[in-house]
């Protein structure tokens, strides 16, 4: 058996910790946040409220066109998502999320 190459092991724990900074702390609010009653962290993280989502629904568009916790806005009007999903400031974030800003022609990095 071979032992693992001295890059991939310096590598292991940074991209654990880089994990734990993307994922691993907002998911674990989020639980706070079901365990709490949050509608929306439940909206997330509860398996009944995704087999029967609109009883929430109806909840979250009786609190207006946005409603938002510590982490998380959320929508159920049709027009609010429209313009936030159309927006140039959402275009921008997800490329720069996709994009490592090394490519040809690129405007994010």
């Amino acid at each position: 058996m071979r032992s693992p190459e001295p890059a991939r092991a310096v590598d292991l724990p940074r991209s654990f910790v880089a994990w734990m900074l993307a994922h691993g702390i907002q998911r674990s609010l989020i639980q706070r946040g079901a365990r709490k009653g949050d509608l929306i962290s439940r909206m997330v993280m509860d398996p009944a409220l995704r087999v029967d989502p609109f009883p929430a629904y109806e909840e979250l568009r009786a609190r207006g066109p946005v409603s938002a916790n510590d982490l998380i806005s959320a929508s159920v009007d049709h027009a609010v998502c429209n313009e936030v999903l159309r927006s140039d400031a959402s275009v921008r974030r997800a490329a720069r999320a996709s994009c490592p800003g090394r490519c040809a022609g690129c405007t994010t990095g």
